[in-house]
């Protein structure tokens, strides 16, 4: 909890970015370096799952918090499904093996189709990032009006969120 729900998701997001990223770059470099980015990938997605969960039942009255969690499991197990599809139907385009993005220097039609889906998978993970910024206030807003109105304490840092200056305000000045 020392860096709180919205930090975690975006340092978890911008892994995933990170990865993505430096795949796409260094797709012909050794094994063991894309290995690293794999890793830094996965720590990302590893990373992602606990504010989920807490969102989904901080988020919600207690009477709601059952079926919250619920849907948001079935999401987190069904979302990398569609994701593999997403993936398969991308390196299935033979448009995306014609040239590489941002200039890499690569050869072979398969090494710039692998490029190109990195660079697309970096950007569907980039868009996840502004998502996350865009829900971070009504986020913090619904914590806090579920904590009062269960009679429970607000998530630390979360109160402020209905004052003039947001948890966000507060958590950027730090």
């Amino acid at each position: 909890q020392k860096l709180g729900r919205y930090r975690l998701m975006v340092w978890s997001v911008v892994l995933m970015i990170v990865g993505f990223a430096l795949s796409a770059l260094f797709l012909r470099s050794s094994f063991w370096l894309l290995t690293v980015f794999a890793i830094i990938y996965e720590a990302g997605m590893a990373l992602i799952y606990t504010p989920i969960y807490d969102l989904a039942s901080g988020s919600l009255l207690v009477k709601e918090r059952g079926r919250g969690i619920g849907v948001a499991h079935v999401m987190m197990n069904t979302s990398p499904a569609m994701g593999i599809a997403f993936y398969g139907y991308l390196m299935d385009r033979k448009d995306l093996a014609e040239r590489a993005w941002l200039g890499v220097a690569l050869e072979g039609k398969k090494a710039f189709l692998t490029s190109n889906v990195f660079w697309i998978m970096c950007l569907a993970a980039a868009i996840a990032l502004v998502v996350v910024a865009a829900m971070r206030r009504p986020i913090a807003k619904a914590e806090a009006r579920n904590a009062q109105a269960d009679g429970s304490e607000a998530p630390a840092g979360v109160a402020a969120a209905d004052d003039s200056s947001s948890a966000s305000d507060a958590e950027a000045a730090e």
